[in-house]
């Protein structure tokens, strides 16, 4: 299988960064060749090369699980914001009405 197809079926560039497959791989791969390096089961020169590719996409990984995450976090902020914005002013219409001397809730006021 071609890098390409595994592109294909992973979705994208992004999908496949993120992947938990590509992860386990990339963690299997450089335990794999640090170990044969380690009992000289491979040359020493590939071991290490192979090394500090896992360091490099296992850095890569990290990051993106962070951004990803804190894209998450700014999301669920800007939902909470917007969720006490509309309850504030729910809660003023109410007062309004209420000082009009209308009835303080009505149909949409109690989330129906």
């Amino acid at each position: 299988m071609k890098l390409w197809d595994i592109v294909k079926t992973v979705g994208s560039a992004t999908n496949l960064v993120s992947d938990i497959k590509v992860a386990w791989v990339t963690v299997m791969g450089t335990i794999g060749s640090g170990l044969g390096t380690a009992l000289e089961m491979i040359p020493n020169d590939i071991g290490k090369l192979a090394t500090l590719v896992g360091i490099i996409l296992s850095s890569v990984l990290i990051y993106t699980h962070f951004r990803k995450g804190r894209v998450e976090w700014e999301k669920t902020h800007l939902e909470i914001l917007i969720l006490k914005e509309k309850e504030a002013e729910r809660i003023e219409a109410a007062n309004l009405r209420k000082a009009a001397g209308l009835p303080a809730n009505r149909k949409e006021d109690d989330g129906a």
